[in-house]
């Protein structure tokens, strides 16, 4: 188990919906009011299968709404779907938006 002094923080900022953060533990996790909400490995299932998922429900789909920008990841592979002109996204919290570049370094 990893304790909280092996926690590396990489960026974190306080929005007007919620306290985020990036950190480090085990992988690099995407944090909002203290739950690791993003993991880059173990939350693959939820950000991509997911929104694949609804993709794959109509025939050819043409464009997508993803609700929460998290880790961008959703998005991202919605927009790999060859059908899919256009994607949008609905984020609440402005100051989530660095997490999207943050999760691709």
């Amino acid at each position: 188990m990893v304790t909280a002094s092996e926690r590396v923080l990489l960026w974190e900022a306080d929005g007007r919906e919620s306290s985020n953060a990036m950190t480090v533990m085990d992988g690099v996790n995407f944090v909002v009011n203290g739950r690791p909400d993003g993991h880059v490995r173990k939350d693959a299932p939820t950000q991509v299968w997911l929104g694949l998922l609804g993709a794959g429900l109509p025939p050819n789909p043409k464009s997508a709404f993803v609700i929460g920008l998290g880790t961008g990841s959703t998005a991202g592979w919605l927009a790999e779907v060859a059908s899919i002109e256009r994607v949008e996204v609905a984020e609440l919290e402005l100051k989530v938006a660095p997490v999207d570049r943050l999760s691709k370094q």
